[in-house]
């Protein structure tokens, strides 16, 4: 159809070193000190973009990375290593539509590790955002929409503020629940203005809205904003 068809492939080895303050660690409720192996990544990937028409743009990317000698924080908070490989495998479709004024972009990501012990993941990730965009009297550019991201439930990493680390809990999965944001932004000229309502969907469903676990979202809340460029 006279349109472009690009095919990429790309792959890693990479050999990393822990550094100091990941074999040393002292304070008055934990001390370790390791002999931390070198971590190996080996990854094989690669990307398809379809020809892209005036309603549609698609894009298909994924890979296989194996690594050995995984360094990660236990359920238990200290640091460990999985010596043992650990792969993952992860597939991803960026899928985006147009129709005049109006866009939906989305991107799909699925992901398994044979180890989730190590790495756990979320077999499924969406992000959505339905807009319309345009302008009014050739000026004032508007954008009206709602974007909303979910991952299927899984043993989300939980935050240690004594290491600053995360670490891999196992106490509760968690997920299944879509944070939803509408908003409306605004341009002209040097000044641009925008309104969003955040976690809209708070309260509905299983009421997981969780960024860490433990650490639940931010409630129902409405945001406002103005940036003013005052040269010209």
């Amino acid at each position: 159809f006279g349109k472009n068809l690009s095919v990429k492939a790309n792959a890693y080895i990479k050999n990393i070193s822990p550094g100091y303050t990941r074999n040393n660690f002292s304070s008055k409720y934990w001390n370790w000190n390791e002999n931390l192996s070198d971590t190996r990544r080996v990854f094989i990937g690669g990307e398809i973009s379809l020809p892209e028409f005036s309603f549609s743009k698609t894009r298909i990317s994924g890979g296989v990375e194996t690594i050995k000698n995984y360094i990660y924080y236990g359920a238990d908070r200290l640091i460990a290593q999985e010596t043992s490989d650990v792969q993952v495998v992860s597939f991803r479709l960026d899928q985006d539509f147009k129709a005049g004024i109006f866009h939906w972009d989305n991107q799909v990501v699925f992901q398994k590790s044979t180890n989730d012990v190590a790495i756990p993941l979320p077999t499924l990730s969406v992000y959505t955002n339905v807009y319309i965009t345009s302008k009014i009297a050739k000026v004032l550019t508007f954008q009206l929409g709602v974007d909303a991201h979910y991952h299927t439930s899984y043993y989300m990493p939980g935050y240690e503020p004594l290491t600053m680390q995360f670490y891999n809990q196992n106490e509760m999965k968690l997920g299944n629940f879509p944070i939803v944001t509408a908003y409306a932004n605004l341009h002209l000229k040097y000044t641009r203005f925008f309104l969003m309502m955040y976690n809209i969907a708070e309260g509905m469903g299983n009421s997981q809205s969780f960024l860490l676990h433990r650490y639940a979202a931010n409630p129902r809340i409405l945001k406002l904003g103005i940036s003013w460029q005052f040269n010209n």
